[in-house]
């Protein structure tokens, strides 16, 4: 991105851990690279959980693993005591959660942050991930499948006795959002106060990670931010997607750089880095690895294809991370090269390019896939740690394996300098300098510049003067936050149940009047048929809570080319966005090409893209599809029916498509998270950085706060933000009773649901602007005190940075999803905004409306991680046609001593 004041402080690496194929620690790690070790090996049984001998259990001849190589971790060990979650709840929880916070927790010890309370209360996480199912979400969503299929079969005749109770127990209900969850759960366990979040930026995303972390130190909510990935999904769904894509090498070989290699290797891993301002860092007397200074992000727009490399993207991220560093000055680039023909030779071409553009030929290049394989949300890691520990050790490992090194047509020079053996670091300029690429599939691309830390030695400018603050617990000396920009909402769009359009809310906010309504039949796709329906076995079984349920969406699948003969298979989440997406892209003069008219054919426009979102469950039917011919051959055989071999291929086949048809591949791109933001991207031209978050019900608010930092870039001329969430699904509405029941509270009624704002730096459009976002804060609860002081905290937070008093606020969204939470909610913000009920009485008597209170949430259901995004649009619509909305009948049970709700609509005076 553009170098701008405070943002390119420099950013020092002060710790770091990672669990990787081959590596428990850096030192391991090196190590292997020293030695040219490759690590990538095949998997068995024993990781997939299934092999080709298993009759029926190996997916049919259009959908099958084709390769079973990959880069796979032995866990180790994990110390889940001493934490401020308990064990026991922590061990119920997926790899991917303890991955994370494994390696968080030895990052933070390598800093000598890990028994500070007060310096954690301080520390933030951002954390690359794959929204896609794990292993235990699987264990979770597949069985209601074979559950169906079984009941199938007794309904078609087959004599099946009464299946017998399972022993195996239900994983915990938090297993099916891997995707924020793992970064939630491990600042909660580590007691982190700061800013958490994860991200999926495709390969890119750990770069993605430690530029976003950067922003957060130089805006001052943070002091230490902990960045990185981590990459374990369900093994078998893994190789199955990249089989279906075609990512595997068809001729077994993968193999960065080398005209031999065909294709990737995937793997699996978890590894962080810890940063802090180098200022802070130095005057801690931290040991310092390396240096950050720069980070270039970007996205392929129109591009060519989700899956193809372009050049101009790789070119756009270059020059952004150069704009004001000498290319000159790097000694050794870490390159993305994952070993496809087309990748390695579009990224070798972009360098030759680039750097005879600025008078010189490329660096040494070198690409650590040939190690590890390619670790998707990690790979970006696995390039930052092998780039760090070079700079420390004063040596550049060299690329194993190439041994018919790769000469594309204009990219001979960059050919030319890729390391096949271990080399002293150049000798040249101080400091050492060296940068890492990660350009991602949908087009996210990243290129980031370290230094050594011999930079440290340098003398730092005099710092600019910073307003201080005292607070209890805190140091007096630290600099208070810097407030992010003033954001400008100047579109506006939502989908919310059977609301479409910022019109259809607004005629149903405006009256209060519940869009609630009763389940469509198939919106379960007939789980609530099943014997063991979703809630059984929960205290909302039997029951018919309504909820704001999606039925149909519209949307053009030209403008996100999507093939229309795919379009009933793809991911109806995606789909839902794309609704909200487009009104308010539309709204805000981002159009959609007309007819005749391509994306490729617009001009460039450096518009991000960030949705908040969570997997969605439908994603596990293509798992289930794979192997349920091993789970129909054992039906048959405890009905003690003996089938010859073409009946029971042709019932196997007969089943397996009635689960889900064959699967095409843009139904498997729709079900990877981070393509939903680039399809977005692609439909109109937008070069901005693109990727989806996740945390927990916040999401939203974080999404909003991540397009602030990214309009810190003074390129970045918008940022679309976005949430989704199909909540009321069966899986969703399953593990929501599940946790109510667990802590003692009613179920919410839930929404599917789409909200879209698109923001931009407030003063700087000449276009309508709905209103003003003029602060955002997220406070998380603490401990056993509850969200209370948490709410309280965040709108006192908020309400300082934005300069304004409680009584200046006339309206007020809720955002709790149950009458419970909303009463909890209000009586914590009633410390804020009415912290003496009567004596506001007194001295507002002509005004007994002191603040209106509205909530979404209990007109449209609880839509989760688009929740936030709804509130906002919907409190956008009040301030754009300047009249308060009547309560919701659920309001005003409320505790009318601590506010006063309206019941019709009332203009702003």
């Amino acid at each position: 991105m553009s170098r701008s004041p405070h943002r390119d402080e420099p950013v020092a690496i002060v710790g770091m851990a990672c669990l990787l194929p081959g590596a428990h620690s850096p030192e391991e790690f090196w190590t292997g690279l020293l030695a040219g070790a490759d690590h990538r090996t095949e998997g068995g049984p024993e990781v997939f959980g299934t092999s080709p001998d298993v009759p029926g259990g190996w997916g049919d001849p259009d959908h099958r693993v084709t390769a079973v190589r990959g880069g796979f971790v032995t866990e180790p060990a994990i110390d889940l005591d001493g934490l401020r979650l308990p064990a026991d709840r922590l061990s119920g929880l997926d790899r991917v959660v303890r991955w994370s916070l494994h390696t968080v927790r030895r990052a933070l010890a390598d800093a000598g942050l890990d028994t500070r309370p007060d310096a954690l209360a301080r520390t933030g996480l951002v954390l690359g991930n794959y929204a896609f199912p794990t292993e235990q979400s699987v264990r979770m969503c597949v069985p209601p499948v074979r559950q169906a299929v079984t009941e199938g079969l007794s309904r078609a005749g087959l004599p099946l006795p009464a299946a017998p109770p399972g022993t195996d127990p239900e994983p915990a209900p938090e297993n099916l959002w891997p995707f924020g969850g793992p970064a939630v759960t491990t600042a909660d366990a580590l007691g982190l106060g700061g800013p958490r979040l994860a991200l999926d930026a495709a390969c890119s995303s750990a770069l993605y990670g430690v530029s976003l972390a950067r922003d957060y130190l130089a805006t001052g909510r943070a002091d230490t931010m902990v960045a990185g990935a981590v990459c374990a999904p369900d093994p078998l769904l893994i190789h199955l997607s990249f089989s279906d894509l075609r990512a595997y090498p068809d001729n077994g070989v993968s193999q960065p750089f080398d005209g031999r290699s065909t294709g990737i290797v995937t793997g699996q891993g978890a590894g962080v880095v810890v940063l802090k301002r180098l200022r802070d860092a130095l005057r801690d007397g931290d040991r310092v690895y390396a240096v950050l200074e720069a980070v270039g992000l970007g996205n392929d727009g129109a591009g060519r294809h989700l899956l193809s490399p372009n050049e101009s993207g790789q070119l756009a991220a270059y020059r952004q991370a150069y704009a004001g560093i000498d290319p000159a000055t790097v000694d050794y680039i870490e390159c993305h090269a994952t070993g496809t023909p087309l990748g390695d030779a579009t990224e070798l071409r972009g360098l030759t390019a680039f750097f005879a553009g600025n008078g010189g030929v490329p660096p040494l290049l070198g690409s650590v896939k040939g190690n590890v394989g390619h670790l998707l949300t990690v790979a970006g890691f696995t390039s930052l740690l092998k780039v760090v520990l070079a700079l420390r050790h004063d040596t550049v490992p060299a690329t194993p394996g190439v041994t018919d090194p790769l000469r594309p047509k204009g990219g001979e020079a960059a050919a030319e300098r890729i390391v096949r053996q271990n080399t002293p670091w150049p000798r040249g300029a101080v400091p050492r300098r060296a940068a890492v690429s990660a350009f991602g599939f949908g087009g996210t691309n990243a290129h980031l510049v370290l230094a050594g830390p011999e930079t440290a030695a340098d003398p730092l400018p005099a710092p600019a003067p910073v307003p201080v603050t005292a607070s209890a617990g805190t140091d007096a000396q630290a600099p208070a936050p810097r407030p992010l920009a003033r954001l400008a909402v100047t579109g506006l769009g939502a989908r919310l149940g059977a609301l479409s359009g910022t019109g259809a809310l607004h005629r149903a906010a405006r009256p209060g009047r519940s869009a609630l309504t009763e389940r469509p039949p198939h919106r379960w796709y007939g789980a609530d048929g099943l014997t063991r329906g979703p809630l059984s076995g929960t205290p909302a079984q039997d029951s018919a809570v309504p909820g704001g349920y999606l039925d149909r969406i519209d949307v053009h699948p030209r403008v996100y080319r999507i093939p229309p003969n795919e379009l009933a298979q793809a991911n109806p989440q995606h789909l839902a966005l794309f609704e909200a997406a487009e009104q308010a892209l539309t709204d805000a003069g981002y159009p959609a090409p007309p007819p005749g008219t391509k994306a490729d054919e617009l001009p460039e426009r450096r518009v991000g893209v960030v949705v908040a979102m969570e997997m969605e469950p439908r994603t596990h039917t293509h798992r289930a599809r794979f192997d349920i011919g091993a789970h129909v051959r054992a039906e048959c055989e405890r009905a003690g029916v003996r089938l010859g071999r073409e009946e029971l291929d042709r019932l196997e086949e007969a089943v397996r498509g009635a689960v889900h048809e064959p699967i095409g591949a843009n139904e498997v791109l729709s079900y990877i998270g981070n393509i939903m933001a680039s399809r977005l991207s692609s439909s109109r031209n937008l070069t901005g950085p693109s990727f989806t978050v996740a945390a927990d019900g916040t999401a939203g608010v974080r999404a909003l706060e991540v397009a602030g930092l990214l309009l810190l870039d003074p390129t970045v001329e918008a940022v679309l933000v976005g949430g989704v969430d199909l909540a009321a699904g069966a899986e969703n509405t399953r593990a929501r009773a599940r946790v109510a029941a667990r802590d003692g509270q009613e179920p919410p009624p839930l929404g599917d649901g789409a909200a879209a704002v698109v923001v931009t730096r407030a003063g700087e459009t000449g276009r309508k602007v709905y209103a003003t976002v003029d602060a955002l804060r997220v406070h998380s609860g603490d401990g056993g005190q509850g969200h209370g002081p948490a709410v309280a905290a965040a709108a006192r937070a908020a309400l300082a940075d934005a300069r304004v008093s409680p009584g200046d606020v006339e309206y007020l969204e809720l955002g709790g999803a149950t009458p419970a939470a909303r009463h909890g909610e209000a009586a914590a913000l009633a410390t804020v905004y009415r912290p003496d009920p009567q004596a506001a009485r007194e001295a507002d008597a002509g005004d007994p409306y002191g603040c209106v209170l509205g909530s979404t949430g209990a007109l449209v259901g609880d839509t989760q991680r688009a929740a936030p995004l709804a509130a906002l649009v919907a409190a956008a619509l009040v301030l754009h046609h300047a009249d308060f909305p009547a309560a919701p009948d659920v309001l005003l049970t409320l505790m009318h001593h601590l506010y006063d709700s309206a019941t019709a609509t009332r203009e702003f005076l």
